[in-house]
């Protein structure tokens, strides 16, 4: 059984038994050499009962349990780095709440492939209320508030609006920004409340976009449901996605120099922008911000992230966090003229698009169009420069002319299509026949 995606796993609730979520974190206990394990969940009633379950793993597998209650993902993450602990989030991230699922830390950098793609199901073993009474209930986590007040007391008395994702963030982000001194402009605000889909794009963030007309605030920042994801409204405008990441790049690049890491899905423009400031290209991996973090680790890297909005800043810690990202923006907005990152390194017209794999064959996609030539029916194979075959396929193409990037989703049944060209025309009407294409060559 296929587990692991590009972020943990990620179930319907009614296609997820809960015996193996039992299973999956006992498991992961016992391949771990830690005797401490941190666990929490994002707020979600669909997780509550695999939030349970696991603690219930991990007692199996006789850990002492810190028990987190609510928190976003990346304070899971944190906690297990100052407490050299594994961790467990009890989390769909930005699916649909119907969704749960569960992502895997060790000492702070997210794990999968330590646990085997097929539960652990050996025998249940005996369980005393010795292991139970011990486990450590905590509220919010102190530590990783204090981190961020330290670290930001510059941004007292900015003024921030925010919609939280109305899980978890909506426990914890209010918390640091009262310590800190920022003014919040909340909607919604209400922890376990969801007021729209928990994926920030533009089409969930309607009233958020229309609190940026009627209110003086100039940046809005909005969560996921887990809070690894952040997504910006800066001057009345969302940001698109390529562009947040640019004007992130450009700002940890003008403070200092480093190895910048990024997915093969970002814009030819972040190689552009990282090869003028430091001479070098930018390290790209696979889609996942636990592939980010590795990569990160390997390459003692300055700064990371991926479109979709999770970044990672590993003075803090290796786990993409929304809250840090949110934190990080106000203050870049403020010291730096982003519209001339923009005009400077913006050159690329980005399409992407996803195809239901529900009616596809993933087995004639890996065959016919990864591995395959078909698709040259519709690329001309003299305007290829090179092709990355190391998460789907990406085609480059010469003189800078983009790129096509063709991948099978780690946390949804599509088939994702991205199109990188300068002109807006070209790219759509290119994407348009990849996706026919897909579905002539792929459909069932």
């Amino acid at each position: 059984m296929e587990l692991f995606g590009t972020g943990g796993i990620r179930k319907k609730f009614s296609d997820f038994d809960i015996l193996s979520g039992k299973n999956l974190c006992r498991t992961f206990g016992e391949k771990s050499d830690q005797s401490k394990a941190v666990i929490a969940y994002d707020g979600r009633t669909s997780c509550i009962p695999y939030y349970y379950t696991g603690i219930a793993g991990l007692c199996e597998a006789r850990k002492q349990v810190i028990d987190l209650g609510i928190a976003p993902t990346p304070v899971v993450a944190y906690a297990s780095m100052v407490n050299d602990a594994v961790g467990i989030s009890t989390t769909a991230s930005h699916n649909p709440l119907e969704y749960v699922g569960y992502k895997f830390f060790m000492n702070g950098i997210e794990q999968s492939e330590l646990i085997s793609k097929e539960t652990n199901r050996g025998e249940n073993l005996e369980l005393n209320w010795e292991e139970f009474k011990d486990v450590e209930h905590v509220g919010l986590f102190e530590r990783y508030i204090e981190m961020l007040e330290r670290e930001f007391l510059d941004l007292k008395n900015s003024v921030l609006g925010y919609d939280s994702g109305g899980l978890c963030g909506a426990r914890y982000f209010p918390a640091i920004a009262e310590r800190i001194g920022i003014d919040l402009i909340s909607t919604n605000s209400v922890c376990c409340l969801p007021e729209r889909e928990l994926e920030p794009r533009k089409e969930n963030l309607a009233y958020l976009q229309k609190l940026s007309l009627v209110r003086d605030v100039t940046t809005l920042i909005a969560f996921d449901g887990d809070v690894d994801r952040c997504r910006a409204i800066v001057d009345k405008r969302m940001l698109e996605e390529d562009e947040q990441l640019l004007i992130m790049t450009g700002y940890v690049l003008k403070k200092r120099s480093g190895k910048i890491v990024t997915t093969v899905e970002a814009s030819t423009s972040v190689s552009e922008l990282v090869k003028h400031f430091t001479g070098k290209d930018v390290v790209r991996v696979k889609v996942g911000s636990a592939n980010i973090a590795k990569a990160l680790k390997e390459n003692d890297g300055l700064f990371g992230g991926e479109p979709c909005g999770e970044y990672i800043f590993p003075e803090f810690h290796y786990c993409a966090d929304g809250m840090i990202t949110g934190l990080m923006l106000l203050r870049a907005l403020g010291e730096i003229d982003y519209e001339r990152i923009l005009d400077d390194y913006c050159n690329y017209i980005l399409v992407r698009k996803k195809v239901d794999a529900n009616l596809l064959s993933r087995e004639r996609f890996q065959k016919e169009v990864i591995e395959g030539k078909k698709l040259m029916s519709v690329i001309e194979e003299n305007e290829i420069e090179s092709i990355d075959r190391q998460d789907g396929i990406r085609i480059n193409f010469k003189q800078g002319k983009g790129f096509v990037l063709l991948r099978a989703s780690g946390t949804e049944n599509v088939i994702r299509i991205t199109v990188e060209r300068s002109n807006k025309e070209e790219a759509n009407l290119l994407a348009q026949e990849i996706e026919e294409k897909i579905i002539e060559l792929c459909h069932v």
